[in-house]
């Protein structure tokens, strides 16, 4: 799903992998797989509709964060999408963003 200012990613999820073609994958994984649609998007952002990917102990977020060099949004509790395009985040969870960090090894450009 495209926005013009982001792209969501809609799949299964936990705090730390997400399932794709039947196995769970961690973040880094996972942009390799998608990194063509997601790049293809051109969009800033990367909206996670998978639950509990944004939860205070979770990393797939940050992860995806640092994998794609885009801001993520990831919820903090179990998601649900409705057919009409609306959402609900479980227990009055939020959408928590993760910027990306670069690692002390990156090449500055």
């Amino acid at each position: 799903v495209v926005s013009k200012d982001e792209v969501s990613i809609v799949v299964h999820g936990n705090a730390d992998t997400v399932l794709v073609r039947n196995k769970f994958v961690n973040a880094t994984e996972y942009y390799r797989i998608r990194q063509s649609r997601i790049e293809a998007a051109g969009c800033g952002a990367i909206r996670v509709f998978a639950c509990n990917t944004g939860t205070v102990d979770a990393t797939w977020a940050q992860e995806l964060a640092n994998a794609s060099g885009r801001t993520v949004y990831a919820p903090s509790d179990y998601v649900r999408l409705y057919d009409n395009g609306f959402h609900r985040i479980h227990n009055n969870g939020q959408w928590r963003r993760f910027d990306p960090v670069k690692s002390e090894g990156a090449l500055n450009e």
